[in-house]
């Protein structure tokens, strides 16, 4: 494999490497446990920026959101430095219900939404003007 530039190269990395753990993430994150974050329908004070998505293979960080049937969401963030990105939840009425700044290289985190209403909820991961945003819902 030929790479243009070290930033491709490590793009490339960072997507085969979120790739390769797909299968073990999914299939420890079936069952809801203790560390999870728990999440509830309690609106936070916040100032709305508005996220359009520009999440692409030119961005500064991987990021993908995984929910299975027994009311969990896994999410997982992957990137090269010390810049934090910022994780919010948003509920259908574009209410903040979650946030929380992510320093660390790489992470993956277990959301139980199971008291949360039923409806659609918007994850965003931001930083830097780019934004992944994904959509689950409740039932």
């Amino acid at each position: 494999m030929m790479f243009h530039s070290k930033k491709n190269a490590m793009k490339s990395f960072l997507s085969i490497t979120v790739l390769a753990c797909m299968p073990f993430l999914f299939f420890n994150s079936a069952n809801a446990s203790d560390g999870d974050k728990q999440l509830s329908n309690a609106a936070i004070a916040s100032k709305k920026k508005a996220c359009v998505s520009t999440a692409s293979a030119a961005s500064s960080f991987q990021s993908n959101i995984f929910q299975v049937a027994s009311g969990r969401v896994t999410l997982i963030v992957m990137k090269q430095d010390a810049e934090p990105v910022l994780i919010n939840i948003f509920d259908g009425d574009n209410q903040l219900i979650f946030k929380e700044k992510i320093k660390e290289d790489s992470v993956k985190q277990n959301f139980n939404m199971k008291n949360l209403d039923p409806g659609d909820y918007r994850f965003t991961i931001s930083r830097n003007g780019e934004c992944f945003t994904k959509t689950v819902t409740v039932k």
